[in-house]
């Protein structure tokens, strides 16, 4: 009997170790995909790893293992699925990197054209691997398409420093540089992207309007002069030809101006460019009014005229240029003369988009991009304690001996404030209580960033959305690129709420703020 008892559970084990190491795994789904992938019948394996998901769809190697598979066969659509869960999933080691799944999701947005999905995947990625090249390159660019330069100079500046010889980023980055006004970094940057390609028509274009900006009208002129003289490209030729005239005019070289303008004048004419001849016939009798020569300027005019007189103001300019020819010097019509106007062409000769709008960096597709920015931005922040309330004034903080100050001294005080934040000031603003606060422009010392700079003492109370809302407002009305509220008090709930929105502000909290005081009063 015991033999028979000991044969039955040998014959048992024998099923149970059977199924174990030889049945089971076959009937495993993971196995399963395993084995069908090594005899390359891919699609009965997907099936499988399903099966997985399934069961545990939190499963992340498995969703690795689809994600690449579907990338195999080119179903990014697919595959992005899969690196999608992961993301939401959030868990990962070193076989799963982060900084992969978001690269590949990055790159799959980018080919189906989600622009703002990969620049948010490429931006994450900055965050963990800030010197990363590619990341760099698409943050920078795709910001720079949509028009958020301080952005893109930020990223492209940095990469131009990682990639000294590559002229698209040293361009992109000088362009953003432009748009931002850093004329200085700008001109370096094209400088750098002539010595990689010394030939280009736009770098030299840029390059010169930015020397002209900075009104060192020497190097424009050297700038430009290769354009002007060696250029294959006929639109930009007429460009650089219409800029050199200008630099001559702002040169005082009105002679050689004029020359220039009538140069243009007849390349015009020689490719029947009907737009830019009216454009041309408009300059030039402008700069005959600087050489004194008013017949000839109202020769140019009226022929203008006689083309479009529709054109600008040319109907009031050649009336009132007819008068005063008439006049000659007669008490015949007071009215101010028309070489009062040169100011105001000169002002306008150019957009400020100038050379944005020829360089072809503009992005066709718009998107947007700015939350995405501001909501990523690591300002100067303090962290909220547990024991505030969201909407209530928190603790008052030691600022006794900056609420004792006078209107005189509190401003002197706000003024070595911004000093320390590395802010040069350029104009005192009027203020509505000057007991409350002090209104600077100033600009950043090493970038020129007109800013403007909001101090308040205010006490016993909090910063709410209105005054955020206001200083956002007064931003764009001083025409400035970026703005600090520096105040005693802390923000209201709601105003911290809105403030991710509002991309120019830059709050100094109470805790900061009282750093900064330290050694100013």
């Amino acid at each position: 009997m015991l033999v028979i008892i000991l044969i039955t559970a040998v014959i048992i084990l024998g099923v149970v170790v059977y199924y174990m190491y030889f049945v089971a795994p076959k009937l495993n789904p993971v196995n399963r995909a395993e084995i069908l992938l090594q005899q390359d019948r891919v699609e009965e394996a997907i099936v499988e790893l399903q099966k997985v998901l399934d069961a545990a769809p939190y499963d992340i190697y498995t969703h690795k293992k689809l994600a690449d598979l579907y990338q195999s066969q080119n179903k990014d659509e697919l595959a992005a699925k899969h690196f999608e869960r992961l993301v939401e999933i959030n868990r990962f080691n070193n076989d799963i990197v982060k900084g992969d799944i978001y690269r590949h999701l990055a790159r799959m947005y980018l080919k189906k054209g989600q622009i703002d999905k990969s620049f948010e995947k490429f931006y994450e990625l900055l965050k963990e691997y800030p010197a990363d090249s590619e990341s760099l390159y698409y943050v920078g660019f795709i910001a720079l398409g949509q028009e958020h330069f301080e952005t893109a100079y930020k990223y492209l500046e940095q990469l131009s420093r990682q990639e000294k010889n590559n002229y698209e980023i040293l361009f992109g980055a000088g362009i953003s540089a432009l748009q931002s006004q850093r004329s200085a970094e700008a001109i370096n940057l094209f400088k750098s992207a002539l010595s990689v390609e010394p030939d280009s028509d736009i770098t030299n274009i840029a390059l010169s309007f930015a020397y002209y900006k900075k009104r060192d009208y020497k190097s424009a002129m050297n700038s430009i002069k290769p354009v002007v003289d060696n250029s294959n490209d006929e639109n930009a030729m007429f460009i650089a030809k219409r800029l050199l005239g200008f630099i001559y005019v702002e040169a005082g070289k009105i002679s050689l101006a004029v020359k220039q303008f009538d140069e243009i004048g007849e390349f015009c004419s020689d490719h029947n460019w009907e737009e830019e001849l009216r454009f041309t016939l408009y300059d030039l009798g402008f700069a005959a009014l600087l050489d004194d020569k008013i017949e000839l300027a109202y020769e140019h005019w009226n022929r203008l005229y006689q083309l479009d007189r529709n054109f600008r103001n040319i109907q009031d300019l050649i009336t009132r240029l007819r008068k005063e020819m008439d006049s000659k010097g007669s008490k015949f019509e007071e009215q101010k003369p028309v070489v009062s106007e040169t100011s105001l062409w000169k002002e306008r000769a150019f957009p400020e988009n100038f050379v944005w709008n020829i360089c072809g960096l503009k992005s066709e597709t718009r998107v947007d991009i700015g939350m995405i920015i501001s909501t990523g931005r690591t300002p100067v922040v303090r962290e909220k304690k547990e024991h505030e309330g969201s909407d209530s004034p928190s603790k008052e903080l030691d600022f006794d001996s900056l609420y004792k100050l006078d209107s005189e001294n509190f401003r002197s005080a706000a003024y070595r404030l911004c000093e320390k934040l590395g802010l040069v000031i350029d104009e005192i603003l009027t203020t509505y209580r000057e007991s409350d606060g002090v209104d600077f422009l100033a600009y950043q010392k090493d970038s020129k960033i007109k800013t403007l700079v909001w101090v308040r003492r205010w006490k016993g109370t909090s910063v709410g959305e209105i005054p955020l809302r206001n200083f956002a407002q007064a931003i764009n009305d001083a025409k400035a690129k970026q703005g600090f509220f520096i105040t005693t008090s802390p923000l209201t709930g709601s105003a911290e709420s809105i403030l991710k929105n509002l991309e120019k502000v830059n709050v100094i909290y109470p805790e900061e703020m009282l750093k900064l005081l330290k050694g100013v009063v």
